[in-house]
């Protein structure tokens, strides 16, 4: 074989080696408290019924859970009293996978359905009325999570996004 022939060769092979590596080597992006208050498009405490399976196609990622959620109180945007909630992307970095329970739940929409807004971030567990939000106290990452107060949380996050409200309508 013509010795320019096979290094052509050998550079197309790794060209489409390194496309396919760079491809497996996507990172799921993780949001902080108030990127994550900041970026759903609906906040709201919901109990959600036992999930199950189901693919659905949205505009961007397949899901392969489902779940009826109820809102038990409205924080942020407008959602229906009863919904849908899909979950488990096919996005395998990352997924916001649905158990039955209640959560603090961060939303947004994947074309008409409703989903996670930030991965497994978008369900915040509510135990003996306490929520698993971010950890103040010297993380050992940004995303340390510690059950605590539900009134406290919500307040923080009401405020998150009372410094958003100004920036979104244009004022300082």
């Amino acid at each position: 074989m013509n010795p320019r022939l096979q290094m052509r060769l050998l550079l197309s092979i790794l060209a489409l080696l390194g496309s396919c590596c760079a491809s497996l080597h996507a990172r799921a992006a993780f949001f902080s408290e108030s990127q994550l208050a900041e970026r759903a498009q609906a906040i709201a405490i919901i109990e959600l019924a036992a999930p199950v399976e189901d693919t659905t196609k949205g505009e961007y990622w397949t899901y392969r859970q489902k779940a009826t959620a109820r809102v038990v109180q409205l924080l942020a945007g407008t959602l229906p009293k009863q919904f849908v909630l899909h979950g488990e992307e096919s996005f395998i970095c990352a997924q916001c996978k649905l158990a039955k329970g209640r959560y603090l739940a961060f939303l947004s929409r994947d074309g008409k359905l409703w989903t996670g807004t930030n991965w497994q971030l978008s369900l915040r567990p509510i135990r003996d009325g306490k929520i698993e939000w971010y950890s103040k106290v010297k993380p050992s990452s940004p995303w340390e999570m510690k059950f605590q107060d539900a009134p406290t949380v919500i307040k923080r996050i009401l405020a998150l996004r009372a410094e958003v409200a100004p920036k979104q309508s244009g004022g300082k």
